[in-house]
C-alpha cells in the first residue's frame, strides 16, 4: 500500500528506500513493511525522484511455503532474491539497510484507490534496471516529514497533549498517511499532512 495516491495503471521505477519490521503477535512469521522511493522517466533516460514513498506489507518468516505463497515469490523475483533467503528476515532487513546506490529497483504497476483508506494498491511488480539512466535524487531526507509529537508541538506552538488530541481527531479519515509507530511504539506524525490540517481548521 502507498501513502500518497497514485493513478490506476501508472506505471513507475521505485528503488528501495527502508524495510521495517511492524509488530506482529507471532514467533515464526513477522510483518515487513517495504519503502519503495519512486521516480519518474523523463526525457533523455533521467530517472527523477517524486519525493513520494510507496509502501508494501509482507509477512515473511519459517514455515511459510514459496511454492504456494505467490506473493512472497513475486517479491523475491522483483528483487532478484535467492529462494532460500526469501524467508529470511536478517536478510530483507539488510536490503533496507544499504546505501541508496546498492539498493533494489523494482517496477511498479498502480491498482485502483481504496475508497475507505486512499491506499493505492501494488498490481504488479518486475525487476528494473536503473543502468544507462542518470539519477536526479529527491533534494531533501524522505523521512523528515515523520516527527515525534515533541517536535509538532514545538513547531506549531501547541502542547503535545493537544497534538496528539488532534492526531487522533484525524486519524479514523487519514489512518497510516497521519501517524505511524515505530519499532519501539512511538508515535510518528506526518508533519506536513498535520499542518495542513491544523491550517484548515484555524
Amino acid at each position: 500500500m502507498s501513502r500518497y495516491v497514485f493513478p490506476p495503471g501508472g506505471v513507475r521505477p521505485a528503488r528501495l528506500h527502508a524495510v521495517r519490521q511492524r509488530p506482529l503477535e507471532n514467533l515464526t512469521v513477522f510483518l515487513l513493511r517495504l519503502e519503495f522511493e519512486v521516480f519518474e522517466e523523463v526525457p533523455v533516460r533521467i530517472l527523477r525522484s517524486t519525493g513520494k514513498i510507496a509502501c508494501r506489507d509482507l509477512v515473511v518468516g519459517r514455515g511459510l511455503d514459496l511454492t504456494t505463497d505467490l506473493r512472497i515469490r513475486s517479491w523475491a523475483s522483483a528483487l532478484a532474491l535467492p529462494d532460500q533467503l526469501a524467508n529470511n528476515l536478517k536478510f530483507w532487513l539488510s536490503l533496507g539497510r544499504k546505501n541508496q546506490h546498492l539498493c533494489p529497483w523494482i517496477k511498479i504497476t498502480f491498482g485502483r484507490t481504496d475508497s475507505l483508506d486512499y491506499r493505492t494498491t501494488f498490481q504488479h511488480v518486475e525487476p528494473f534496471d536503473p543502468a544507462g539512466y542518470s539519477l536526479r535524487n529527491y533534494d531533501y531526507d524522505l523521512d523528515e516529514q515523520w516527527v515525534s509529537v515533541g517536535v509538532v508541538a514545538e513547531r506549531l506552538d501547541m502542547s503535545e497533549a493537544s497534538v496528539r488530541r488532534r492526531v487522533s481527531q484525524h486519524l479514523p479519515e487519514f489512518g497510516e498517511q497521519l501517524e505511524r509507530r515505530t519499532a519501539g511504539n512511538h508515535r510518528r506524525v506526518n508533519w506536513l499532512l498535520f499542518s495542513n490540517l491544523v491550517n484548515e481548521t484555524a
